[in-house]
């Protein structure tokens, strides 16, 4: 092909490539080609990052071409985990997923025969059934996923017995590119396997494809003292807890840091435990999560949350910046930084009699702002009828700022005596508004009815 758009992602599973390293290297020799190009490690994808002119540099030998940081399939948790082990981090999530999923590790242990622990599916049977049977969630809306085959075959005769959907169960490499409300990964596996679960959490891939195969809800099950014994970096960034502080070995004589990403008060996100963490020696801890400055003091341990070097939308801080650190006295300040803030006003209309004067009022009020900065305009008080406000907030504001965003909370003051008397469409409308006996809704109903007539909105 000449021209090539790829999608894809490479910190998902990779190609399973049935072919040796060795066999490939001599079709690349006899076809003359590079090997750098034909390899056991080389895909479609890493080959058009690598040729792409925009993009990230990852890690220092990984070149991502044009990647997509706004997350819209799974809620926290998934996202979360996702974003920890397998992109640094960097992701954002779209506002619309901003409500909170579920997530959780179901802990059993058992033994194991080929991965299977029987204790494991016991568990998973019983709560798909409870969870059916209360009317809780339909099952079509349920995935099981493994990395190991034999879980998978076991578990597709054991859950048949309950008719749950067969479908519904495969491998997490089948699973790929598929989503679900609700997926259980079932890990299997005890120490006497411990191989076998070294390789399901030796790289972030695996368990970034079972996180975001769930859109609301993602459980693990699985021993998980086998898996945290594994010293693997998938586990320990998806985990932020007590027995992972306490095995913390920091010298005394320095002053240490460590970095987290967590709630202090929301598990949804994954809790951090600032009592427990100040108790293992910890100086100052660097909170993520939060995006803005937030400070703590437990015992001889600071925390913070630095907020944002920069606010990329109205929900983010009015501020800014990042936290200094001077470890010879333990101070810790907040900086104030940025190249665009955002800035928010509220604009009083009361009184304003023409369109002209409504927008010399608006520009009066942003005369001295910075054209670089996010303006957050609300706009309040008695709104003169046949007045224009939108229009005159448009031809005032529009492409003035790097973004806008307004809110009318303005009040129509309307003779309601006398409109009810006037014989037209307002007055006939006004007449049925006011039968309405909710307090609260009559006055939303006369307000927004008044302004379609009016040609306001």
């Amino acid at each position: 092909s000449k021209k090539v758009m790829a999608v894809g992602d490479p910190a998902q599973i990779p190609p399973v490539i049935p072919l040796s390293n060795g066999l490939i290297s001599l079709i690349a020799n006899k076809n003359n080609a590079s090997e750098q190009i034909v390899n056991g490690d080389e895909s479609v994808q890493t080959l058009v990052d690598s040729a792409s002119r925009f993009g990230y540099q990852k890690t220092e030998d990984e070149w991502i071409g044009m990647p997509l940081w706004v997350h819209r399939r799974c809620l926290d948790p998934m996202f979360s985990i996702s974003n920890q082990i397998s992109y640094a981090g960097q992701m954002v999530l779209a506002d619309s997923m901003s409500q909170a999923g579920k997530g959780a590790w179901v802990d059993i242990s058992g033994r194991s025969d080929d991965k299977f622990v029987q204790e494991q599916a016991n568990w998973l049977k019983n709560e798909i059934l409870r969870r059916a049977s209360d009317g809780e969630v339909d099952t079509n809306n349920i995935y099981v996923i493994s990395p190991f085959k034999n879980v998978v075959t076991q578990l597709k005769q054991y859950l048949q017995t309950i008719g749950f959907p067969q479908k519904n169960i495969g491998t997490v490499h089948t699973f790929q590119g598929k989503e679900a409300a609700i997926v259980y990964l079932v890990l299997g596996a005890s120490f006497e396997e411990s191989g076998a679960a070294s390789w399901a959490v030796s790289t972030p891939n695996l368990m970034n494809v079972a996180a975001t195969r769930a859109k609301k809800e993602f459980y693990i099950v699985g021993d998980k003292k086998l898996y945290k014994s594994l010293n693997s970096e998938v586990v320990i960034l998806g985990n932020n807890d007590r027995e992972q502080y306490a095995s913390l070995s920091l010298p005394s004589n320095c002053f240490n840091i460590v970095v987290l990403h967590g709630d202090v008060e929301d598990d949804c996100y994954g809790l951090i435990d600032l009592k427990s963490l100040a108790q293992s020696g910890v100086n100052y801890a660097a909170l993520g999560h939060r995006h803005a400055f937030a400070g703590y003091k437990v015992g001889n341990m600071q925390a913070c949350y630095s907020g944002v070097l920069e606010s990329r939308g109205f929900d983010e801080p009015s501020k800014s910046g990042f936290v200094l650190i001077d470890t010879s006295d333990k101070q810790i300040k907040f900086v104030e930084q940025y190249i665009r803030r955002i800035e928010r006003i509220t604009v009083d209309v009361t009184n304003v009699s023409s369109d002209i004067a409504l927008e010399n009022k608006i520009a009066d009020a942003v005369n001295e702002l910075s054209k670089r900065n996010y303006l957050d305009v609300v706009f309040v008080g008695e709104l003169q009828s046949g007045l224009h406000l939108e229009i005159a907030a448009n031809n005032v504001l529009q492409n003035r700022f790097f973004a806008l965003r307004t809110a009318n909370q303005t009040v129509i003051p309307y003779n309601i005596p006398e409109l009810t008397a006037e014989v037209s469409l307002r007055g006939e409308f006004v007449k049925l508004a006011l039968q309405i006996e909710d307090e609260a809704l009559r006055a939303d109903v006369l307000k927004y009815g008044l302004k379609v007539l009016g040609g306001e909105v």
